[in-house]
């Protein structure tokens, strides 16, 4: 029997990570899914934002042009908590993103209109209690089928899990680089790489938005 070794305290890791393709996609079966692009870490009027953050809203403002010229379907995903979230009540987590702050708004460069749905998360999992599941059941958007872009932040949080969420039920799923970021981009390349893995490139790509494009 193997016997476990602790991983050490410090671990200092080289990663690779192959530059972003160019992607095509038919419209008829694509969706743009917008996750967490708010004031709370978008605008660099609130406390809690940072450039990184700030740097993605010009590729979801290219790509959510893109996708409503098309004709493709768009989705924004926003975190909401409430007061007595066990994520405060419970486990001590300091309140932020309660209903009806000013940080849980949207950014302005990236408002819906008519027709796009915004669905609220209550954690950083957009399927949890969300009604997402049933949205995507309405609109027609059918595992094995459609493709899923998706952008937004954190990268290696809400995003992440976004994307993890779309691939588990067997989505095409499309990562445009420039339209996501974490905090540090040493988080954003153990993401990638993750992507780039063989249990989830077989349908996640990662791309760029201006290597998109679309044919019916």
């Amino acid at each position: 029997m193997e016997t476990w070794t602790p991983i050490p305290e410090n671990v200092t890791v080289e990663i690779a990570l192959a530059p972003p393709k160019p992607v095509a996609l038919d419209p008829a079966r694509t969706a743009l899914v917008i996750v967490d692009m708010q004031k709370a870490l978008c605008d660099p009027g609130f406390p809690r934002y940072h450039p990184r953050f700030g740097s993605t809203i010009a590729g979801n403002r290219r790509i959510l042009d893109l996708t409503r010229m098309v004709g493709a379907e768009r989705i924004f995903i926003k975190s909401i908590r409430v007061p007595n979230s066990p994520e405060f009540t419970v486990f001590g987590a300091k309140p932020k993103l309660l209903v009806g702050s000013p940080e849980t708004e949207i950014v302005d460069e990236l408002q819906p209109i008519d027709g796009e749905p915004i669905v609220e998360k209550y954690t950083h999992d957009p399927f949890a209690r969300s009604g997402l599941d049933d949205l995507l059941d309405e609109k027609g958007i059918i595992p094995g089928e459609w493709s899923i872009i998706v952008t937004g932040v954190n990268a290696s949080v809400c995003a992440h899990a976004a994307v993890l969420g779309f691939s588990n039920r067997n989505f095409h799923t499309v990562v445009p680089v420039d339209c996501t970021a974490s905090r540090a981009i040493e988080d954003e390349a153990v993401t990638f790489r993750q992507y780039l893995s063989p249990a989830y490139n077989f349908n996640v790509e990662l791309t760029r938005s201006d290597l998109i494009s679309f044919e019916s």
